[in-house]
């Protein structure tokens, strides 16, 4: 068995609690996220960001169906700090990118808030 299988890295996983009538889903993601990150130098306040936005971009394109499903997620402000965050989920390939201001981030401090970073959106 290799790693990855023992793992489940890079894997959506769909569960069921009978007894509680509950369904669910969970992601693991370790490659995906590290290529996607690897990509550009991002401050740490913007890999959190889009490492979450890729696990909600994973969770959702995995509930797709059919040839050439795709989803995209993408924010985009005028006035904030991160001006565009994109994620896409097409055939089970993900890809992910922000946009932000350097100098304004830097301004925030170590641990931003969502509206601080995204303003009015």
């Amino acid at each position: 068995m290799d790693k990855q299988s023992e793992t489940f890295a890079d894997s959506l996983l769909g569960f069921t609690l009978p007894e509680r009538n509950a369904r669910g889903r969970i992601v693991r993601l370790d490659k995906v996220v590290d290529d996607v990150l690897s990509a550009h130098n991002y401050p740490a306040p913007v890999t959190h960001l889009l490492s979450e936005a890729l696990v909600l971009c994973a969770l959702m394109g995995g509930l797709l169906k059919g040839e050439g499903a795709q989803l995209t997620m993408q924010a985009q402000t005028q006035d904030g700090i991160v001006r565009l965050l994109v994620c896409d989920f097409r055939e089970g390939v993900m890809r992910g990118y922000a946009d932000f201001d350097d100098d304004a981030l830097k301004s925030l401090g170590a641990n931003p808030s969502l509206a601080a970073l995204f303003g009015k959106g």
